[in-house]
């Protein structure tokens, strides 16, 4: 049974993630990306389970979890024991997504398994902010400078 409280916030960060959301200027859907969603929860003042705030790794983690689409996942994240300098020590690595195992599980999904495909495309195909690429002109420039 989905937790009462949790479940419309995952309803509500799947629908933003794959439909976008109403641009309150114009009233267009607009599509909408991770830091964005991060920003709405906490603005709205929404809490995550385990921390003060939303971050990106957790709403990404919520996009990418199988069990809200009614899964149950096996061999994740399994408990590794080893021991160091005599003391047993546990750790739960991930593992390669073709050593996991998935099931369909006996409880009610939160989303439908279309929303979570479409919401697995998305993530695959959107491009990732990152460095603008510029050509450099001079390797010191920034770091020498003349008398």
């Amino acid at each position: 049974m989905p937790n009462s409280e949790q479940a419309p916030i995952v309803k509500l960060i799947f629908d933003w993630y794959t439909n976008g959301c109403i641009d309150e200027e114009t009233g267009n859907k607009i599509p909408v990306g991770l830091n964005k969603i991060v920003t709405f929860l906490n603005n709205i003042g929404a809490k995550p389970i385990t921390s003060e705030f939303w971050t990106l790794s957790t709403v990404r983690s919520i996009i990418s979890n199988e069990v809200y689409a009614g899964w149950i996942r096996w061999n994740f994240r399994p408990t590794v024991k080893y021991v160091e300098n005599g003391v047993v020590k546990t750790s739960r690595p991930r593992v390669e997504k073709e050593k996991r195992l998935l099931y369909k599980g006996l409880h009610k999904p939160i989303i439908s398994q279309e929303t979570f495909d479409k919401a697995q495309y998305l993530l695959k195909t959107k491009s990732r902010p990152g460095p603008i690429s510029k050509e450099m002109t001079n390797p010191l420039s920034g770091i020498l400078y003349c008398a």
